[in-house]
């Protein structure tokens, strides 16, 4: 999943230095527009490539044990059926 967001990253950055381009080219309406949109564009996308290339290299050595479910959830679940297991079981039954 990481290699998809990956590449969609890099697509955006690649967006965002054609706005620059562009607007570093020509001149008349719609070049600071350009500017200003190119640079949010490439500044989120690094940021994002950043973040996705050290939660991709923690997760492949091991940090995390998985991508879909957070501890402190686990810990929610587990602090709820202790104090109230009849609860849970109406839950899971449906009732």
């Amino acid at each position: 999943m990481s290699n998809l967001t990956f590449a969609v990253e890099l697509l955006a950055f690649g967006l965002g230095i054609a706005f620059l381009v562009w607007a570093y080219r020509n001149e008349g309406v719609g070049v600071r527009l350009s500017k200003v949109v190119g640079y949010i564009i490439a500044i989120a996308a690094v940021l994002s490539i950043v973040c996705t290339s050290v939660h991709s290299v923690r997760y492949g050595k091991g940090y995390f044990s998985s991508q879909s479910t957070p501890p402190h959830l686990i810990m929610k679940k587990q602090m709820i059926t202790q104090k109230y297991p009849t609860m849970l079981r109406h839950i899971q039954r449906g009732n």
